[in-house]
């Protein structure tokens, strides 16, 4: 596939400017409120350039050719694509009190990640990057429904290395330490399996806006980590909403649309309420360099809320994925549409506002020693607004 050039983006963009240069002064900053009235004044202009697209188009031509699993091209001329692997029909899932008594026993847990850096703005280089995570579990010794988060400060002596590269490393050093614990709870409180819950940084297809250097050390990271959670026995899955069009892109190079449409939707029309589509093989160069296999489905938990499951091929090769999909569909009930541990991950991760000018300026200050202690003019302008 070619790289992308400046006429690419050109052509796939309508930019519209919602306040003239010489528009009148204004002292304070902007607001929700203003926006969004400037958004309506467009409103028209921006409906009239919606291309309606042909769903039902698309589902039949997905069932067409994903359903015909032997006719299936073997290789398709695009970087990242699904291949089906299992037939094409929903497959349901227990109800909720049915998968309450099947998890009795187990240990589920959620996680999450955020981070902060000044970046250029201040020296020395650091990042603060803070785990959050989410605990719950009934029929061992104890009950376990517990979150909390723990934030690591990391000094940075190398500045040609990539923020995203060290904040993955941590992150991963984390989770390593994060499963020793999970295990030492269930081999101490009685529990049987453990399952963890990741978001989408588990997906790993966003990958490919990277250089090649940098998507090789962020893959050759998971599949360290992947390595280790297989080995101490951890059912696992990245469970994420996905603006990916992989199913459309496929049928598109194939001849079959002239379009594009999210994966989303199309699962939205084929799957019911309760059900997960068939498993998907996700074939990418990037990844088989690697040696790593990565397998999906699609989960619908109700109209219009599909989130994807993204799974290794040792689950799928014992067929364990199936009991991931049904713990991941238990706690989205629990969740009231989300998985309910996720979401209380991510609350516990995040960095406000307020934690962020710690970073930047009251660190700064903090630090003794030979290193240059300053934070930019620019960052501090940022939080010390003029009167």
């Amino acid at each position: 596939m070619e790289s992308m050039k400046i006429d690419d983006i050109r052509d796939s963009i309508s930019v519209y400017k919602l306040r003239g240069i010489d528009g009148r002064p204004s002292l304070a900053g902007v607001s929700r409120e203003e926006i969004l009235l400037l958004i309506k004044k467009v409103s028209s202009q921006v409906l009239e350039e919606l291309v309606e697209i042909d769903l039902d188009k698309a589902v039949e031509e997905y069932r067409n050719v994903y359903g015909d699993l032997e006719s299936f091209p073997s290789d398709i001329d695009l970087k990242i694509y699904l291949e089906p692997i299992t037939p094409l029909e929903p497959y349901p899932i227990p109800g909720y009190k049915t998968l309450l008594r099947t998890f009795e026993g187990d240990l589920l847990a959620g996680f999450d990640s955020s981070s902060h850096s000044p970046r250029g703005h201040g020296d020395p280089s650091y990042l603060l990057v803070n785990m959050g995570f989410n605990l719950w579990g009934y029929g061992g010794r104890r009950k376990f429904d517990d979150r909390r988060y723990v934030p690591y400060f990391v000094l940075i002596k190398n500045y040609d290395v990539d923020l995203r590269v060290i904040e993955k490393f941590v992150e991963h050093e984390f989770i390593k330490e994060f499963v020793d614990y999970l295990v030492d709870i269930r081999d101490r409180e009685g529990y049987r399996d453990i399952y963890l819950f990741f978001d989408e940084s588990f997906n790993l297809s966003y990958t490919y806006s990277f250089a090649k250097e940098l998507r090789d050390v962020y893959i050759e990271l998971y599949r360290e980590l992947f390595e280790y959670l297989d080995e101490n026995g951890i059912l696992y899955a990245g469970v994420f909403y996905t603006g990916s069009t992989l199913i459309s892109k496929a049928l598109k190079v194939l001849g079959r649309l002239d379009f594009e449409v999210r994966d989303r939707a199309i699962m939205d029309v084929v799957l019911e309420d309760g059900t997960h589509s068939q498993v998907f093989h996700v074939c990418s160069e990037a990844l088989e360099e690697h040696g790593l296999d990565v397998y999906a489905v699609y989960l619908k938990i109700s109209d219009y809320n599909v989130i994807r499951i993204e799974f290794s091929s040792k689950l799928y090769g014992s067929r364990r994925y199936l009991d991931v999909i049904r713990a991941v569909y238990l706690d989205s009930v629990r969740g009231r549409g989300y998985p309910y541990l996720l979401g209380k991950a991510h609350e516990s991760c995040v960095l406000r506002g307020d934690i962020r000018r710690f970073i930047e300026v009251d660190v700064a200050n903090t630090l003794k020693g030979s290193y240059v202690k300053s934070i930019s003019g620019k960052s501090l302008r940022k939080w010390r607004r003029l009167v």
